[in-house]
């Protein structure tokens, strides 16, 4: 055990001070800075994501990009219902057989849900309209079934079976009957939004039984809630719900509220946008007073920013993300359609091997430290007897031209890592700091983010 522990670290150390990640497992691909994403599916048959939303520049296009497995992307343009019209990609099914949105008339503004068959771009359906004058329908999200949840006019849920009529979701019990519906489960079972109460306040809601039963979700105020993302199964929902400070990243895991903690430990101002199969839930919220691309999983304490888990799948220097705003899991790997502050991405990542692990990071107490005082680094998330380093990156703000190891060791069996240093006596400014390990099968580094260590009188 020992030799093999000694040939892991040996390896680990010649790895990071060669500079040469083993293998990168995770990217991030630009698609445009004209763009909004919504949806993305991966076509595993053909080793290709796909990303929905629309093209910004002129009028604004449905687009499917496509990315390749070495990032080559097409941009493909949905035609609208009407020629020279507005159009949106919201949703990609879950096996990727249609596509759904909504096409605005370029003479009317008139807008309706629409449908395209995957790969068909210029062959849209319509779904029409609610009875009862309503002129505007919009498609959030299909199930493989082909059946769609979405919002029209006068502020009425629906859903509509592919070859079936538009119908008007049911109002809660002794509610006005008003709602929104924003997304469904991959089998067309659940529907989730929100649908206001007896007092006209919208609170988060889902639809079982075939969209067909409308119930309340937990929500300790009721001043507003809504649930966007949905879980393959439609056992677990994210999204939304406020109190008199705010409004929260909020879980629903079998009916149960949970706010979520950002990296900081606390609740925080925030939306969950999608959730996978195995428990990722994600979205855009503040951290650390900026808008930020965030995902969490239900065994974790603690959600962490997109750019962090970035680090820790091998990507240096990732861009200022500031949404997720759809994830799919193709069973070992995520892909993310993420909106940036200058552009849109498809950012595709390791999964977490089921949840299991918590996420590798790196803290230093106290921070920040007066010179010549000692500082305990504690890494944490590890593999239970893995070797691990922690390297200093930048020495008093001068970047280092390859990073120095300042300390080597192995996980507990909480899978923490501590070190003591002493700081330097009388310099003041700032170090840099990052924890590297391998991951389970020793194939791959894993990095926490970059941590800085202010010292200061």
């Amino acid at each position: 055990m020992r030799k093999i522990y000694l040939f892991a670290l040996s390896f680990l150390a010649t790895c990071l001070v060669a500079n040469t990640a083993l293998a990168q497992s995770g990217r991030v691909v630009d698609l445009g800075a004209n763009s909004f994403v919504s949806s993305v599916w991966y076509d595993s048959s053909n080793d290709l994501a796909w990303v929905g939303g629309s093209n910004l520049s002129g009028l604004d296009t449905a687009t499917m990009w496509s990315v390749d497995e070495v990032d080559a992307v097409t941009p493909n343009s949905l035609s609208p219902l009407e020629q020279g019209g507005y159009g949106i990609v919201n949703s990609i099914s879950r096996d990727g057989s249609n596509v759904a949105g909504a096409s605005k008339s370029p003479i009317t503004t008139t807008q309706e849900g629409t449908i395209w068959a995957f790969g068909q771009w210029n062959s849209p359906q319509g779904t029409g309209f609610l009875s009862g004058g309503s002129s505007n329908s919009e498609v959030r999200g299909i199930a493989t079934t082909g059946r769609t949840a979405g919002l029209s006019s006068g502020g009425w849920a629906f859903m509509k079976d592919m070859l079936g009529t538009i119908t008007a979701l049911p109002g809660l019990p002794g509610g006005t009957g008003l709602g929104t519906a924003d997304n469904i489960s991959a089998d067309g079972d659940v529907c989730v939004g929100n649908s206001q109460n007896f007092i006209g306040l919208a609170v988060a809601a889902q639809w079982t039984s075939g969209c067909a039963v409308a119930e309340a979700l937990e929500d300790p105020t009721s001043l507003f809630s809504s649930a966007v993302g949905i879980s393959p199964d439609g056992s677990m929902v994210g999204g939304i719900a406020t109190d008199s400070q705010g409004g929260w990243a909020s879980a629903w895991v079998n009916g149960s509220l949970q706010f979520i903690n950002d990296d900081q430990g606390q609740k925080f101002f925030g939306i969950v946008n999608a959730v996978t199969d195995d428990g990722l839930f994600v979205g855009g919220g503040i951290f650390n007073s900026s808008q930020k691309a965030f995902v969490w999983h239900t065994s974790w304490a603690n959600a962490m920013t997109l750019e962090a888990w970035l680090q820790q799948n091998n990507v240096s220097n990732p861009p200022s993300l500031s949404s997720v705003n759809d994830v799919y899991h193709d069973g070992s790997t995520y892909h993310f359609a993420v909106e940036g502050d200058t552009s849109s991405y498809y950012v595709q990542t390791d999964d977490i091997d089921g949840g299991s692990q918590n996420p590798f990071d790196l803290s230093a107490t106290p921070n920040p430290v007066q010179p010549g005082k000692w500082v305990t680094f504690t890494l944490s998330g590890g593999e239970p007897g893995y070797p691990a380093l922690l390297v200093l990156k930048k020495f008093y703000g001068i970047q280092l031209p390859f990073p120095v190891i300042v300390g080597v060791g192995n996980f507990n069996s909480s899978g923490e890592l501590s070190f003591n240093r002493r700081m330097l006596p009388f310099l003041q400014g700032t170090n840099t700091y990052q924890g590297v390990t391998l991951n389970q099968s020793y194939t791959e580094l894993v990095f926490t983010p970059d941590m800085d260590l202010v010292i200061h009188y």
